[in-house]
Formats: structure tokens, sequence, C-alpha cells
């Protein structure tokens, strides 16, 4: 059995993937000092390595969360333009993917700002510190990267499959309830929820309703994405996947 944790934090680099004796934190280190210097520096506008190097160690710990443009500035000591800038970038280069909320037309009140998730686990893994695949396991990010892990692996399933970026989603209202992931294809609207756990529980899929409230569309049956063994049946016609699906 593969360890998803061990699949994260060495991350999915064709060279470490290549060589499993690699060593993890010193490919990353040349990695993160190599794309500072060769690529972002000129394409970022980048005057001070070290603010850059600080801000994006600060982005992957916000790895899973929802964006707060200002905060970051507040806490890289940089200009809400300066972090702008330094977002586009990273996102231009499928460093970061930033999961919009969806936004169709409903009465409810949601939550506007997108979700911010690191493509490669493996080099937020390294930006956050940690030195093995147990010790993230073990961190209070743990549920954070698995989650963006299966988003990247969405990601890069229908990347490979069609060629053409998702229209993925997450949909959370005021009160705090939150449909992990959203593929939308055409009017249909596929609700995914992600849990670290190995089991899932039939409350996992109450968020699903919320999909209800927009008009024109056709919410499906749902999927709960979970390190159980083998799918099983939940309530709403829903089903919990193993992570070996996707």
């Amino acid at each position: 059995k593969t360890d998803p944790w061990e699949v994260m934090f060495r991350g999915d680099l064709p060279e470490l993937s290549a060589d499993p004796g690699m060593s993890v934190t010193r490919y990353y280190d040349s990695y993160i000092e190599t794309y500072l210097r060769r690529d972002v520096r000129d394409l970022a506008h980048v005057g001070d390595l070290a603010k850059f190097n600080r801000f994006m160690g600060i982005v992957a710990r916000t790895h899973g969360q929802i964006l707060n443009k200002s905060d970051l500035a507040d806490k890289v000591d940089a200009s809400f333009q300066t972090v702008d800038r330094w977002l586009s970038v990273l996102e231009a280069s499928s460093i970061i993917y930033l999961l919009k909320p969806f936004a169709a037309s409903t009465t409810k009140r949601l939550v506007k700002s997108p979700k911010l998730y690191f493509l490669n686990p493996g080099l937020a893994a390294r930006l956050c510190g940690f030195g093995s695949a147990a010790d993230l396991e073990a961190s209070a990010q743990a549920g954070a990267f698995f989650e963006g892990f299966v988003i990247s692996e969405v990601v890069k399933s229908f990347l490979n499959a069609t060629g053409v970026m998702p229209s993925l989603h997450y949909c959370r209202d005021s009160n705090g309830r939150e449909v992990d992931l959203v593929i939308e294809q055409g009017a249909r609207l596929y609700p995914i929820e992600i849990k670290k756990a190995e089991i899932a529980r039939p409350g996992d899929v109450k968020a699903f309703r919320l999909l209800d409230a927009f008009r024109g569309y056709e919410p499906q049956p749902g999927t709960v994405v979970c390190q159980t063994l083998s799918p099983l049946p939940l309530p709403g016609d829903a089903w919990a996947l193993p992570l070996s699906y996707l």
C-alpha cells in the first residue's frame, strides 16, 4: 500500500519520482533557490529576495485556507500591490492554484474569496519546514495538505485527459457550512467532501445540500474522498471513495 503522506512529502516532480533515494530536503532547497533567482526575480520584479523567500514560507502555511491578500501583505511587510503581483506570478507558474468560490446567482450569503493551494505538496511541505512524512501527517496542517493533494490530483486528472483546466469551485456559506470541492460540468454540479479520516460518516454529506440553492443547476450525488480501503455507500446516493481512485 502506498503511503499518501510519503507521496505528499516527496511531491510530484519527475526527478524525485525517478530516484527514491534522492534527498527531498536538498532537492527542494536547490529548486527553491533556482526558482527564486532565475524565474521569479524577473517575472515578479523582486527587489528583495529575502522578503520574497519569507513570503513563500508564509504562503505555504496558508495552504488550504481562504486567501486574504491584506493579511499576507501585513505579515510580509509589503504593499498589497506587491503581494498581488507575486501571487499572480505563482499562479501563472502553476506553483499555486486558486480555487474560486461557486458564484452562481443565489440568495444565500456565500464566502467570495478563493482558497489557496500548492499544486506540488512536496514544495509546500519543504517551505513549511517539515522534515519527514511522519511530521507532516502529525501536524496541524495535515488536513489542509490532504485536501490540497486531492484537489491537485483532480486538476491533473482533468488536464491529462482533456488538456483543459476544469471548472472547479468550493462553496461556503456565512454559517461555515462548506463543500470542499464542486466540479461544474454544464448544468451539473458534483460535490466532493475531502476527509483525511479512514472512515467517512453519514454527516460528511450534509453540506452537499448547499448546492440545492443554485437555480438552473442539477446537483449530482456526491463523493467523500478519504482513506477508506474500498468504496462505501453513504446517504443521498453518495459514496465514500479511497484516495487511490483519483
